[in-house]
């Protein structure tokens, strides 16, 4: 024991609470947005994009749109046959695999002026990159393109990240975790009381175990906060064969959360307010997509609705409500995460 040192004490500690992964929240075009007049390049230069991560594309939807297409059409500037179009101004698009995904502006000539992103998204043990569109006289304010941000990135955020599959995970530690956790600290004070005093002398003791308790709790608080992923339909998908009214009973949904949409090029899904809900209409759809795995973050509370593109089909029960609210907090948590089957 006697040749332990207090920097090695204090890394066990710090790489116990590094656990989580970073995500980073990236606000394409900085300060500038989604617009004509930016060198995506040059704000794409330097970044590593990793799963979990998320793009926000900021733009005036009466001049601008999303449209996430193949390779061939992001080089040809064709918005003819997009896997995913947004036009609600304000667009989050969560990276959710590895591989290159290809943005470009759907409006007329805006593509071909620049409008255009390329992303890759870096495999567990990779990197990825991203490259903008051509290089214009007026580049946007780019980030440092650093791991972690800093004041030269203002608009690169880090966040805890959790990734999900299958239903969902628990949004708050089961109270039985949160016993054994308390009992482990328990039998291993005495154990700690003895290494610490030996390495940092009786004065120094006890500072150190309450900074080491500190941390330790820190840590399980912030992996307890996991937002949960939902497949919608559970096994059937995004498919007329689902009840969604069954499959939405005993759910809560709060901001941070995602649902899953898995369907076949049979079925489209489009995100519409309430009267396109009702109607079954897709006229002012503030979202569509194509491409048969779409994943929807939940962003802000208040009531998101999602039909199939189809009329028939979603006049046939391929349309689903859902209320997202505010996350409660650790002594309120409901039990409206409920891992779901599936």
């Amino acid at each position: 024991m006697a040749g332990l040192r207090p920097g090695v004490l204090v890394a066990v500690l710090l790489a116990a609470a590094a656990a989580p992964a970073s995500a980073k929240d990236y606000t394409v075009g900085d300060s500038s947005g989604w617009t004509t007049g930016v060198d995506y390049t040059a704000w794409a230069k330097g970044k590593t994009f990793n799963i979990g991560d998320t793009l926000l594309f900021q733009y005036t939807s009466a001049g601008h749109s999303v449209v996430e297409v193949s390779e061939a059409d992001h080089s040809s500037c064709s918005a003819a046959n997009p896997l995913r179009s947004y036009k609600d101004g304000t667009t989050i698009v969560t990276l959710t695999r590895p591989g290159t995904r290809y943005f470009i502006c759907g409006s007329t000539g805006h593509c071909g002026a620049g409008m255009k992103l390329t992303v890759t998204v870096a495999s567990l043990s990779g990197s990825g990159s991203a490259t903008g569109g051509t290089r214009l006289a007026k580049p946007s304010s780019s980030s440092s393109g650093e791991e972690a941000p800093s004041a030269a990135d203002p608009t690169t955020t880090t966040r805890t990240s959790s990734t999900t599959s299958g239903a969902t995970t628990g949004r708050w530690a089961r109270p039985a975790t949160w016993l054994l956790f308390v009992a482990v600290l328990g039998l291993a004070r005495a154990t700690l009381t003895r290494i610490t005093r030996t390495v940092l002398g009786p004065s120094m003791a006890q500072p150190f175990l309450a900074l080491a308790l500190c941390v330790l709790l820190v840590h399980g608080a912030a992996r307890t906060a996991e937002a949960a992923s939902y497949n919608v339909g559970n096994s059937a998908g995004w498919d007329i064969s689902a009840d969604f009214p069954s499959w939405l009973d005993g759910k809560a949904f709060y901001v941070g959360d995602s649902l899953v949409f898995q369907y076949s090029k049979y079925h489209t899904l489009s995100e519409v307010d309430e009267a396109g809900y009702r109607n079954c209409s897709t006229t002012n759809a503030v979202l569509s997509s194509s491409d048969g795995n779409t994943t929807v973050p939940l962003t802000a509370p208040g009531d998101r609705y999602f039909v199939c593109g189809n009329e028939l089909h979603c006049l046939g029960g391929m349309r689903l409500h859902v209320l997202v609210s505010e996350p409660a907090s650790p002594a309120g948590a409901p039990a409206g995460a409920t891992p779901a089957s599936g």
